[in-house]
């Protein structure tokens, strides 16, 4: 659909404040049907999203940002979706946005494991035009892929374009979002913010599968460190795994096939070539798995002295509990001082987090018990001279066990 003649519908939020739209394309938006929303605003704003399904146990989705033009696939560009997978457990959707006045084309190649290229796709979008090719996979012919991944590459003359995928899981419908990560190359590395093998609230089981995918004509050694929670991480235990030229790997139940480990972590990947890294983090239930998409950040995703970095869309009700977790990226202890807001800015609470050298620490308790709050927001600082850490929140539907994970963004100054 060209969507040039679509008209906006406008909405006013004070400073200093945040706005919920529950279903937003029925409610708000007054219509009905798929696409992508565009957000224009003359301030800087942060916007984030939960897509969902619900049971009747509660609700099962998948967080979706808002990305900025900055993020877009410009002419000539491509990106590499990974983590995919098309088998009897999981079925995988590409998605596509036009983020332009001007028609965009698109050539998509589908990759096993191995670097194979197994299918191939074209795909046209019309000015501001939005697509969802589903079970591409199944759709290209094959139906027992794992650890596989998307090239999409950008040939339109002048559009520039957003790409994602969305892995569901076929017997619970629980979709994970997935979208470009951070390349690792050596001296840079990338950092898992959350892992698990281990029991959780309730009926909850957590596992962690992580995947690593070298794009290079030469193989990549990756280094793990396994960054437990509260404690000083100085020498952490390692695991080096050898990724072949042009391969992916799935490492299954990392934490348990890797360390032997039971419990939480952050990880940090160490790497001699350039790869990606992207995980998901999942309750195993019954009948299938609900997880979520945690991507390999690098450095630039962290926060240090002088900056601010915000959390959005947090809950504390009945249906949804919050979880805010942080990373130490350093040597020394990093002090992080949190401020958590309702919707309209009134403090709910204010906490001091002293995170010790490379270790990972979560709060279940960020929000006050009994708050009953949505749409709250938090805002993170460090007084610590070089120190940095990465952030994050797990909003956690307390019927379905199915989380999101939602990285902290540094506010513009």
């Amino acid at each position: 659909t060209d969507n040039t003649g679509v008209e906006g519908v406008d909405a006013v939020i004070p400073a200093g404040q945040t706005r919920t739209f529950s279903d937003v394309v029925g409610t708000f938006l007054g219509t009905g049907g798929t696409g992508a929303i565009r957000i224009t605003a003359p301030e800087t704003v942060v916007a984030a999203s939960r897509t969902f399904n619900t049971s009747e146990d509660g609700t099962f989705g998948q967080f979706i940002p808002g990305m900025a033009m900055s993020h877009a696939i410009n002419p000539g560009g491509e990106v590499r979706l990974n983590g995919l997978a098309g088998n009897d457990s999981f079925r995988t959707n590409l998605g596509f946005a036009n983020a332009s006045d001007s028609s965009a084309t698109l050539s998509v190649d589908l990759i096993a494991a191995d670097g194979s290229v197994i299918g191939h796709i074209n795909a046209a979008l019309q000015p501001w035009g939005w697509l969802q090719l589903n079970k591409v996979f199944e759709t290209a012919g094959t139906d027992n892929v794992e650890a596989a991944s998307a090239t999409v590459r950008n040939v339109s003359a002048d559009a520039k374009v957003f790409a994602y995928a969305s892995v569901v899981d076929a017997s619970t419908g629980d979709p994970t979002f997935v979208s470009e990560t951070s390349t690792g190359t050596s001296g840079s590395d990338l950092w898992v913010a959350a892992s698990a093998h281990a029991d959780g609230v309730g009926q909850s089981v957590w596992r962690t599968d992580l995947w690593l995918s070298n794009t290079t004509e030469s193989e990549v050694t990756a280094t793990i460190d396994l960054l437990e929670k509260g404690q000083a991480n100085t020498v952490p235990a390692s695991s080096d795994i050898a990724i072949p030229a042009g391969e992916n790997l799935l490492l299954g139940d990392v934490l348990d096939t890797a360390f032997q480990f039971n419990g939480t972590a952050a990880l940090r990947i160490a790497l001699d070539g350039e790869a990606t890294v992207t995980s998901r983090t999942f309750n195993q239930a019954a009948d299938g798995t609900f997880g979520q998409f945690i991507p390999g950040m690098a450095e630039e995703a962290s926060v240090g002295q002088g900056e601010t970095a915000i959390l959005i869309q947090l809950r504390n009700n009945e249906q949804f509990r919050t979880n805010i977790g942080f990373v130490n990226m350093g040597s020394e202890t990093v002090s992080v001082h949190a401020e958590y807001f309702s919707s309209d800015g009134t403090l709910l609470n204010a906490k001091d987090y002293f995170i010790k050298s490379f270790s990972y620490f979560q709060d279940g308790s960020a929000l006050p018990e009994g708050s009953e709050v949505e749409g709250a927001f938090a805002h993170l600082t460090t007084s610590t001279a070089g120190g940095r850490f990465l952030a994050y929140a797990s909003v956690v539907d307390n019927g379905s066990d199915d989380p999101v994970f939602m990285p902290a963004q540094v506010l513009a100054e």
